[in-house]
């Protein structure tokens, strides 16, 4: 067991960690896999929780949505069991037939499909279908293409159309996609991916200049993930593909991921929660109720909360603060 565990100590690591991933959300589970130092109990004893932490940093936990009562899984699966006179229910079935929750919270929940189905008084037998032959998929595929009356379809196109079949099925038959609409005469043309262009493997330079592009348009040097996503040319996934990263793609585009808060701001936002609360110590929960800015941007330009209030004139608080 670590002792002496501060506030500074746990949300300086949690800082760390979501800095290296660069993203505003953050998971306990994901914290811990990469490289997380702290229990979760030493939140809940110098924090007094997970989420309080991230509060505190500005930050936004995965966890959001609220857990699901178990009566509630088991009432859905006997209405599609009704709704389709059944007392057998595979996932398919399930999925098809207006199921309220995704097959994989049953699974996380009871163990497998097989253990939710029988929880809920239902019969779990697997059901298998006949070997599809080539006829039975060319078929079909003509089927959905009389229907989508283009030249070329995607996977997708084929599924939202009413496609009988897995389209993993058609392309281990026939070897691909692309392969599956040559049966039927058609040339699978690939589509841009959210809109965006696709480029070649060694476009790096393209990439870099369309980052400094955005940057110029946007003033101050400045690019977000999110505001890359609204004005960029490329799909984000393709930098850190080609680039390796967000940060080291920005870094080489030599421009900003965040507006950069002047030092000197920061310390007279300090000095100013001082003055509200009228006293010359104050804490992390005194400046996230009456600072202006968020917590995480004090600890990444301070490193530490004594450090800040040392800076600022202030004194560190001798106490150990519980939140």
């Amino acid at each position: 067991m670590k002792n002496n565990i501060t506030a500074d100590d746990l949300l300086n690591d949690v800082k760390r960690v979501a800095e290296s991933l660069n993203q505003t959300l953050l998971s306990y589970q994901e914290y811990v896999r990469n490289s997380g130092k702290y229990n979760y109990t030493d939140f809940i004893r110098s924090i007094g929780s997970w989420k309080k932490a991230l509060h505190l940093l500005g930050l936004e936990s995965r966890q959001n949505k609220q857990f699901i009562d178990t009566k509630y899984l088991i009432a859905d699966l006997k209405r599609v069991a009704e709704k389709m006179n059944m007392d057998n229910l595979t996932i398919a079935e399930y999925m098809n037939n207006s199921g309220k929750y995704s097959y994989l919270t049953y699974i996380i929940r009871f163990g497998t499909w097989g253990k939710a189905v029988q929880a809920a008084g239902l019969t779990y037998a697997r059901k298998w279908r006949a070997k599809m032959t080539n006829e039975e998929l060319i078929a079909d595929l003509k089927r959905v293409a009389q229907i989508i009356n283009k030249d070329s379809f995607s996977e997708n196109d084929y599924k939202i159309n009413g496609g009988k079949y897995n389209t993993c099925n058609l392309k281990v038959r026939f070897g691909g996609w692309s392969k599956s609409l040559a049966v039927i005469d058609l040339k699978y043309v690939r589509k841009k991916i959210y809109g965006r262009q696709r480029i070649k493997p060694m476009g790096a330079s393209l990439l870099i200049a369309d980052l400094k592009r955005v940057a110029a348009k946007n003033n101050q040097n400045v690019v977000t993930l999110k505001v890359y996503k609204e004005k960029g040319k490329y799909d984000i996934a393709t930098i850190y593909r080609v680039l390796g990263g967000w940060k080291i793609a920005t870094a080489k585009a030599g421009v900003k991921t965040k507006h950069e808060i002047p030092k000197e701001e920061l310390l007279n936002d300090l000095k100013q929660v001082a003055l509200l609360c009228k006293r010359n110590k104050i804490t992390i929960h005194d400046y996230v109720t009456e600072g202006n800015h968020p917590i995480f941007r004090i600890l990444s330009v301070f490193g530490k909360w004594k450090n800040a209030l040392k800076e600022a004139g202030l004194q560190p608080s001798i106490k150990k603060e519980i939140l």
